[in-house]
Protein backbone atom coordinates (compact mmCIF):
# COMPACT_ATOMS: atom_id res chain seq x y z
CA UNK A 1 0.00 0.00 0.00
CA UNK A 2 1.23 3.60 -1.02
CA UNK A 3 1.34 6.71 0.89
CA UNK A 4 1.97 10.62 0.58
CA UNK A 5 4.72 11.97 3.29
CA UNK A 6 5.05 15.64 3.78
CA UNK A 7 5.97 17.85 6.31
CA UNK A 8 2.71 20.10 6.03
CA UNK A 9 -0.22 18.07 7.91
CA UNK A 10 -2.62 20.75 5.93
CA UNK A 11 -1.50 19.08 2.57
CA UNK A 12 -2.22 15.78 4.08
CA UNK A 13 -5.49 16.71 5.05
CA UNK A 14 -6.31 19.10 1.73
CA UNK A 15 -5.24 15.61 -0.42
CA UNK A 16 -8.05 13.65 1.80
CA UNK A 17 -10.37 16.29 1.20
CA UNK A 18 -9.29 15.92 -3.11
CA UNK A 19 -9.81 12.01 -2.90
CA UNK A 20 -12.86 11.52 -0.87
CA UNK A 21 -14.72 14.35 -3.69
CA UNK A 22 -13.15 12.47 -6.48
CA UNK A 23 -14.54 9.37 -4.98
CA UNK A 24 -17.65 10.98 -5.11
CA UNK A 25 -18.38 10.46 -1.54
CA UNK A 26 -21.47 12.35 -0.12
CA UNK A 27 -19.45 13.23 2.78
CA UNK A 28 -22.76 11.40 4.43
CA UNK A 29 -21.61 7.65 4.29
CA UNK A 30 -18.23 8.12 4.28
CA UNK A 31 -16.48 11.09 6.07
CA UNK A 32 -12.87 10.67 4.87
CA UNK A 33 -10.39 8.65 2.39
CA UNK A 34 -8.11 7.81 5.37
CA UNK A 35 -6.80 9.09 8.73
CA UNK A 36 -3.55 11.31 8.17
CA UNK A 37 -0.79 9.78 10.30
CA UNK A 38 1.48 11.77 12.48
CA UNK A 39 5.15 10.36 12.33
CA UNK A 40 6.26 10.10 16.20
CA UNK A 41 9.04 12.77 15.67
CA UNK A 42 5.90 15.08 15.12
CA UNK A 43 7.18 16.85 12.60
CA UNK A 44 5.94 14.80 9.44
CA UNK A 45 2.45 13.16 8.12
CA UNK A 46 1.62 10.50 5.57
CA UNK A 47 -1.88 9.48 4.13
CA UNK A 48 -2.72 6.59 2.05
CA UNK A 49 -2.34 7.16 -1.48
CA UNK A 50 -5.19 6.51 -4.11
CA UNK A 51 -4.93 6.19 -7.94
CA UNK A 52 -7.42 8.26 -8.85
CA UNK A 53 -5.31 11.32 -7.28
CA UNK A 54 -2.18 12.38 -7.84
CA UNK A 55 0.12 14.55 -5.23
CA UNK A 56 3.95 16.75 -5.37
CA UNK A 57 4.15 14.89 -1.61
CA UNK A 58 6.74 12.36 -1.68
CA UNK A 59 5.29 9.25 -2.36
CA UNK A 60 6.59 5.34 -0.84
CA UNK A 61 5.71 1.61 -1.30
CA UNK A 62 5.45 1.71 2.33
CA UNK A 63 5.90 3.95 5.42
CA UNK A 64 9.56 3.24 6.97
CA UNK A 65 9.98 1.14 10.22
CA UNK A 66 10.33 4.10 12.45
CA UNK A 67 7.24 5.35 11.42
CA UNK A 68 5.69 2.85 14.13
CA UNK A 69 6.80 3.11 17.37
CA UNK A 70 8.42 0.09 18.98
CA UNK A 71 6.61 -1.61 21.44
CA UNK A 72 9.09 -3.06 24.18
CA UNK A 73 8.64 -6.88 25.49
CA UNK A 74 6.86 -7.52 28.68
Amino acid sequence: MAYYITNNKAEAEAYNTAVTAAHGHNMQDTVKWADVIEHPNGNQFAIMAAAAVESPMQKVEVLPDDWTPETELM
